[in-house]
């Protein structure tokens, strides 16, 4: 409603990103690969994260135990065995092109602990809005929520000075076992999914950050 577009390209923030020396701690190692690639390379495969270059459905998380694979997709998890792993894989991928990221083993359950922090433009910086776990719930440390926080806020100042028409968005962030954040993507957030109190919230930003620009 608010952003020029909500299909977000995903490589295309890994780049920006990964542009700033600050940020690339929190940024794992990736590349852009079709499904043909992936399923030629699937044996090489231990802990990776695959996800669309275009729009934020379809995070797969896949993680090597022993002689089997766990497959982690968003509300499903598989186990397979080296023979089936290529098949199942070939199944789950439903689209052409991927972000093949490099990961670390992740806190998870039944799904990898994810934290989503909203955001939307202001004046000065940025404002966050309010931050959620996706599919499991985690206490993490106080510091870490607050460094994800800060990252948050940094990160969207940053990637407006490439992207300046976004206003409302969202970071999905997982974390290793020892707590230690990594950006997984970006997407547009939509208004609907808000509140009342936060939409009221939103909409006097929104007039406020209209008469700055004015």
């Amino acid at each position: 409603m608010f952003n020029s577009s909500n299909n977000v390209n995903q490589y295309m923030i890994y780049e920006i990103l990964n542009s700033n020396e600050v940020f690339k701690p929190y940024i794992k190692s990736y590349m852009i690969k079709d499904k043909n690639t992936i399923l030629l390379e699937a044996n090489f495969i231990k802990n990776n994260i695959i996800i669309p270059i275009k729009g934020t459905k379809n995070f797969i998380y896949i993680e090597k135990s022993g002689e089997y694979y766990e497959i982690y997709k968003e509300n499903n998890i598989e186990e397979v065995s080296k023979l089936g792993f290529k098949n199942s894989l070939n199944r789950v991928l439903k689209k052409k092109r991927f972000l093949v990221i490099d990961s670390p083993k992740l806190i998870k359950n039944n799904q990898p602990f994810i934290i989503r922090v909203y955001l939307q433009s202001d004046k000065k910086q940025s404002l966050i809005l309010y931050e959620i776990p996706l599919f499991e719930k985690y206490n993490l440390s106080s510091n870490i929520t607050q460094l994800v926080e800060v990252l948050s806020i940094k990160m969207f100042d940053y990637i407006k000075k490439f992207l300046p028409n976004l206003f409302l968005i969202y970071f999905d962030f997982i974390f290793d076992l020892g707590e230690n954040p990594y950006f997984l993507r970006m997407g547009g957030a939509d208004i609907s999914l808000f509140n009342d109190k936060i939409k009221n919230e939103i909409y006097k930003n929104i007039i406020e950050l209209s008469f700055a620009l004015e």
